[in-house]
């Protein structure tokens, strides 16, 4: 799944706000509590949070949810190890294993 990480005060919702549940994941990888949002209505994964990235004042968006993404371009890959071997890295990207 691509996320793309935005500042929380510039991400807008623009419909559907009353449908959104959130549930806590706590089986990770890292240990750390995943704050999982999704559609209520269609099922679709909408956000994803956890304690660094609201400290940081980012919020991690699916990118299919993205109204206006011709001007969206990665610059940071994260999770690299778990990349599909079909899957050619992003070149110019930073990489990281971790969040």
């Amino acid at each position: 799944m691509a996320n793309c990480w935005y500042r929380k005060n510039r991400l807008q919702i623009t419909q559907g706000r009353e449908s959104i549940k959130t549930y806590n994941d706590k089986a990770t990888l890292t240990g750390q509590i995943l704050k999982r949002s999704f559609c209520d209505t269609c099922g679709s994964n909408l956000f994803i949070q956890n304690d660094n990235l609201e400290k940081a004042q980012l919020i991690s968006a699916t990118s299919g949810t993205i109204d206006n993404r011709a001007n969206l371009h990665p610059t940071v890959e994260v999770w690299g190890q778990g990349r599909r071997t079909w899957l050619c890295p992003i070149e110019g990207t930073e990489k990281k294993n971790t969040q």
